[in-house]
């Protein structure tokens, strides 16, 4: 079955004529509406080839009126209205008959959706048969009334059947030949008549309409996304009203007004130094503007005070921040006054004075915030920034006793969670800053957010940026959406940086933008047209009124603050399939979805929006009367005294569409409860409609519609999890198949199962899926019906290579998983070539692909249209069990397996830890220097990010001098290795005895009492840490110095060759090394090709250090490494860490297995020192039991990579293990 992609709203598919192309070959344009809320649209430009001759390489152009391009995908596009896109390559070629397709996001600045006007020659030309060209008309406004008719040329659809189906907005071909269901006749998507009149059924428009006259008319649904509650404000008035606006008051760890999470959404001025060319935007022009066209409800007044041209030599800068202060009292917007400085304390007067005038200036007005220092350096909390705030509070309460006040947080106001250990306490009304960078700064600096507000303090976000923390870099779109999308769910208030022209990725405005608002598209950065879309998004629903105003809006996407609403990403709510979750909608179409949660109410209301798709209800397992979406639903549930279960399962696949969840309502007093533990075991399914479950309650062969007949949670897939004691997930798309899908006049098709297989959600390509969150431990891929069903079928080796294909997805997402390719016996060519592809990949090296066949059900186990039955899914499931049950060593359905000690099998160490291919050391060389400030910056927090540690080479003096004592104690806690690099980074080498004259060298030799004695001491004592690894400066290295080394315990030091260092190195004090290279993914790829170890050499980032990395180098450095390891290629740790693995590994002898213990025998002289916990690999020809080792009453990890071969993770090789 063809996918027809569900459209929302204002879903309007507008052709604009087929034309004759520059090499003869005429092709169509269309533009189709997806989604749609109040500001803008996402949807897809369709460029169709309908001639008989091929097109290589495609431009085409468009043009809106009022709407505006914000971001695209899968095409190159150049351009500001009007636009131009081509094809990328890949979908550049189009046989007669195919359409690639790219993705854009729009601005409807204000307005409403409209309809371009599209250029170029595949677009532009004739319309045969139509009165009035599409493509010539100028761009229109789609209305917004209850239904919306566009206009569709009927040439633009090749139906020459005459009848069309209104399916849910979008016109199709009815067909003639097929009985039911979808088909492919006269080159072209078609639905049959039945399954149009059934679909539709209910809808307020005509399913079946002619499509005799030139043009038709499509009546769309008026349903869709809507903005949340606006902004209701009252005036202020000249004679000085001061309550515009609601005042902010600290509630728990949330900054409210009207007893809600404030939630203000705006942006911040830049430095407002004489001569920086930010300051000419602050004035009350440019403020109005944001107010009237960002929709923003807060701006920052930056102003600079110690650097040039700040307030301290410059008093005009406060003369400029009262101008922004003034102007946004009269728009009715919150302000906040920021002593932008990272060196407060230093002018602690100056700062007193400046607040108690402003605070005497504007304390009585609700607008006004705060910010006594924006951004402390790497200075203590308790003892700088503190008692500083603590003086600056009590002079601004004396005047303003309760106006909002925020307090900056060390390490560039990132360290929240270390001013939440220690709270101001002595005033009240107090916030906490918490800065961000989206390119840089990522998941941990959100765990120490969270962690700082489990503390009980509330945030504020005064500053934070779409790109990365040197202020450039391109807009990281998916990283600066968590981070809205966090803020969002916390309640927290932000403004982005910065309102200015300066030529870097964080500027909102292109160079030369007006000083005084009006800004147009054009003038607007990739981050300035993303940040306002973001604030005007976040400001349709925030209520800062002083008197409370009542939402009227029946939108599903608002915020619900009744306390007995609970949000969908609460996290007592559990959800099993691909998911895109926020705080307003869970949004799903995979077949078999489920949400489950636990709760003590005696009834509850489940809140969705969907009128496409079928649920189960189950009640503590017992089935309830199925569930129809209609549409903004809320369903009550009644479950009685005491404490309840309640699952929601998808019945319908995707085909349908999506639906979303929007959360519950609570009786006053119910309250959701833990869950119990999912199983532990996963499985995937990827298949057609028999994983879907395609009409499997069907009363016979023959149904009317397949709808109300089909229940994904009763197709084999989740029957077989469910014996297996697994969690299931079902990627299946009925119709589809592996290269081809059902009825498909070619061999193949353009966009078969594997085209949305990376997708969260089917019909959203801007949504991908996070492999990482779910690895199973098995993957069946039952596909090929399709593709063999019908005439003409694809070349074997075509669908094959397909096969491997999709193999290839599923290994980059999840690494070498089991893999099951599944067939039934209805198709015997097919099971051939299943079967022929398993063994091929076996060949390849990937052992773990297998082949199952199963029987396809007798006639009287079918259901509709000759699809399995309930009872055939059953039987087709107790096979698949049987089957695979043995090779995944699964011989029960509950993990409970006991071994009784007899015939386990053999042991050996893996070479690294995990059974990593290689091992992979960074050391930053030159740590607490003022020319290694990108240490700090970038590559700590991105490290940390990916759950990556390096070492950090300290220069001890250097330390010592700028005060890094505290924060080398911090970076330690944070698992990042302290490597001694000498007191002040000396050559060790005596050039008197040195034979290398290559080498660097001093004279006399220096005291190696201090540069290495006295810097552990320090690096020790500072950080608490031991320190055990040392780097020689200059690579300056010598049999003398590695003696003094090893006389002091150290534990290994990098100073050898510039090459890799062997699995099995036999001298930990002369490790090689490897520098920074142009190309730096190239020496992973080199020590996983060799089996090796790589020592890297780092200085700074970004910054002036030796042979710094340029920031987005790194980052993708770091990104590469992390797929590495999620492929278990490749073990990233510290150096220590993967020096006492080898020697433990080559001193502590060798495993051995008798009964059910392991031991290791042969230990020799160092192992006491070097032994740390080893990976053990356990293999037997019969097959590995499961596992559950423990050594010393402590559990051991296992991790099982086939029947015959379970890994044992952390075994110290000087205690004996259980293998339990």
């Amino acid at each position: 079955m063809k996918l027809l992609r569900k459209t929302y709203g204002l879903a309007a598919l507008l052709s604009l004529g087929l034309a004759t192309a520059s090499q003869g070959a005429a092709a169509g344009c269309a533009y189709k509406i997806s989604n749609e809320w109040n500001t803008g649209i996402t949807g897809e430009i369709i460029v169709t080839n309908s001639s008989t001759s091929t097109i290589n390489g495609w431009t085409i152009g468009w043009q809106f009126n009022n709407n505006r391009l914000t971001s695209y995908w899968n095409a190159n596009v150049s351009g500001i209205n009007p636009y131009s896109a081509s094809n990328i390559g890949w979908n550049g070629t189009l046989q007669p008959g195919q359409s690639a397709s790219f993705g854009v996001q729009v601005d409807k600045r204000g307005g409403a959706a409209e309809m371009p006007v599209f250029s170029g020659s595949i677009c532009s030309g004739t319309v045969a048969n139509s009165s009035t060209p599409v493509s010539s008309v100028a761009p229109s406004s789609v209305p917004r009334s209850s239904s919306s008719v566009v206009t569709l040329s009927s040439s633009s659809i090749n139906n020459s059947y005459g009848q069309q189906c209104n399916w849910y907005g979008t016109l199709l071909p009815l067909c003639v030949n097929t009985a039911n269901g979808w088909g492919w006749e006269n080159n072209q998507t078609c639905i049959a008549r039945p399954t149009c009149t059934n679909i539709v059924n209910g809808s307020s428009s005509t399913p079946i309409v002619s499509s005799s006259s030139s043009s038709t008319p499509i009546a769309t649904s008026s349903s869709r996304l809507s903005s949340s509650t606006p902004i209701t404000t009252s005036s202020s008035s000249s004679n000085g009203n001061t309550q515009g606006v609601a005042p902010l008051v600290v509630q728990g760890n949330k900054v409210t007004a009207n007893g809600q999470p404030a939630n203000l959404a705006g942006m911040s001025l830049f430095w407002s130094n004489t001569g920086w060319g930010g300051e000419k935007y602050y004035n009350a022009q440019a403020v109005s503007w944001l107010k009237s066209d960002w929709k923003a409800n807060l701006v920052r007044a930056a102003m600079g005070v110690d650097e040039a041209g700040g307030y301290l030599t410059d008093s005009t800068n406060k003369t400029r921040t009262m101008a922004v202060v003034d102007a946004a009292i009269a728009n009715n917007m919150y302000v906040i006054v920021d002593w932008h400085t990272h060196h407060a304390e230093d002018n602690k007067a100056a700062a007193i004075a400046f607040f108690k005038e402003m605070a005497t200036k504007y304390g009585s007005y609700n607008n006004v915030i705060y910010e006594i220092y924006n951004e402390p350096l790497q200075v203590s909390w308790s003892g700088v920034i503190k008692p500083y705030a603590n003086d600056v509070i009590r002079e601004i309460r004396a005047i303003d006793p309760d106006n909002l006040i925020i307090v900056g947080t060390p390490t560039w106001s990132q360290d929240v969670d270390v001013a939440a250990n220690d709270p101001i306490t002595a005033y009240s009304n107090i916030a906490y800053t918490l800065h961000f960078y989206a390119g840089t700064h990522k998941q941990s600096l959100r765990d120490k957010a969270q962690a700082a507000m489990s503390r009980g303090i509330a945030l504020f976000v005064t500053e934070w940026g779409s790109v990365n923390a040197d202020g450039n870099g391109a807009v990281d779109a998916a990283e600066t959406n968590a981070w809205l999308n966090f803020l969002k769910a916390n309640g927290i208030s932000h403004a982005n940086w910065s309102l200015n022209d300066k030529a870097e990725g964080s500027s909102a405005l292109t160079p030369g933008a007006s000083a005084n608002g009006g800004w147009s598209s054009a003038q607007l950065t990739a981050s300035g047209s993303f940040v306002r879309n973001a604030i005007i998004t976040n400001n349709g629903g925030t209520n800062t009124s002083s008197s409370v105003a009542t939402s009227t809006s029946s939108s599903v996407s608002s915020v619900n603050t009744d306390p007995s609403t609970i949000a969908p990403d609460n996290a007592k709510i559990r959800y099993n399939g691909r998911v895109n979750v926020t705080p307003t909608a869970a949004l799903y179409d995979w077949p078999n979805t489920q949400i489950e949660f636990k709760t003590n109410a005696p009834q509850v209301e489940l809140l969705l929006n969907d009128n496409r798709n079928d649920y189960n209800l189950f009640v503590d397992g017992q089935l309830k009367p199925l569930i129809t979406g209609t549409g903004n639903m809320s369903v009550p549930v009644t479950l009685g005294m005491g404490e309840h279960t309640v699952l929601l399962t998808k019945r319908t696949g995707p085909n349908f569409g999506s639906g979303q969840f929007l959360g519950l309502k609570l009786p006053q007093g119910g309250q959701l409860l833990d869950l119990p533990a999912a199983p532990a075991r996963k499985i995937e399914f990827i298949g057609d409609s028999f994983t879907v479950g395609y009409g499997n309650e069907g009363p016979g062969l023959t149904c009317a519609s397949y709808r109300p007949y089909e229940n994904s949670y009763l197709s084999y897939a989740p029957i077989a999890a469910r014996a297996l004691g697994a969690q299931s997930r079902s990627i299946a798309i009925s119709g589809f198949g592996a290269v081809r899908n059902y009825g498909d006049a070619n061999t193949t098709s353009p966009t078969p199962m594997p085209f949305y297989y990376n997708r969260t959600v089917m019909e959203r390509s801007d949504l991908m899926w996070n492999f990482a969150s779910w690895i199973p431990d098995a993957v069946v891929i039952k596909l090929g019906t399709n593709d063999h069903s019908t005439q003409p079928e694809p070349p074997a080796e075509v669908f094959i290579q397909g096969i491997h294909k999709l193999i290839s997805q599923v290994t980059a997402g999840y690494g070498q998983v089991p893999i099951f390719l599944l067939a039934d016996s209805s198709l015997p060519q097919l099971a051939s070539r299943m079967q022929t592809a398993a063994a091929q990949q076996r060949s390849m090296g990937n052992s773990k692909v297998n082949f199952v066949q199963v029987t396809f059900p007798p006639q009287s186990q079918l259901g509709c249209d000759w699809h399995p039955s309930v009872a055939g899914h059953e039987a087709m499931a107790a096979e698949l069990v049987a089957a695979i049950k043995p090779i995944l060593n699964w011989q029960n359905n509950d993990n409970n397996n006991n071994n009784n000690g007899t015939d386990i099998g053999t042991a050996s160490v893996t070479p690294f830890k995990g059974g990593a291919k290689a091992a992979y050391s960074m050391v930053l060389d030159d740590y607490c220097t003022s020319w290694s400030s990108g240490i700090d910056d970038y590559a700590i927090p991105t490290l940390m990010e990916r759950g990556l540690r390096a070492g950090l080479g300290a220069l001890a003096s250097e330390c010592e001098k700028n005060n890094f004592q505290a924060r080398l104690k911090t970076v330690a806690q944070q698992g990042f290795e302290i490597v001694n690099h000498t007191w002040t980074h000396p050559a060790l080498v005596d050039c008197a005895t040195n034979p290398n004259p290559n080498q660097a060298c001093s004279t006399p030799r220096p005291d190696l009492s201090v540069e290495i004695d006295k810097a552990r001491t320090f690096l020790q004592q500072a950080s608490g840490a031991p320190v055990n690894f040392f780097v020689f400066p200059f690579n300056s290295v010598d049999d003398v110095v590695i003696n003094h080394l090893k006389s002091k315990g150290y534990l290994g030091a990098r100073g050898g060759g510039y090459t890799m260092n062997a699995a099995n190195f036999t001298d930990p004090y002369r490790l090689n090394l490897l520098g920074n290279q142009a190309d730096m993914n190239a020496l992973a790829n080199q020590a996983v090709a060799s089996g090796s170890f790589a020592l890297i050499n780092l200085h700074g980032i970004a910054d002036a250090s030796y042979e710094p990395v340029p920031l987005n180098t790194w980052i993708s450095h770091l990104d590469y490494l992390k797929t590495l390891v999620a492929k278990n290629d490749l073990w990233v740790d510290n150096p220590t860490a993967i020096v006492k693995y080898n020697r433990s590994k080559a001193l502590c002898g060798s495993p051995q297995i008798s009964g059910n213990t392991l031991t290791f025998s042969g230990a020799q002289t160092g192992c006491a020192t070097y032994a740390t916990g080893l990976t053990v690999n356990i293999t037997s020809n019969a097959g590995v039991p499961d596992l559950r080792p423990t050594q010393n009453g402590t559990s051991l990890p296992t991790r099982r990579i086939s029947a015959d071969t379970v890994l044992v993770e952390n075994v110290d090789p000087r205690y004996s293990t259980t293998l339990n």
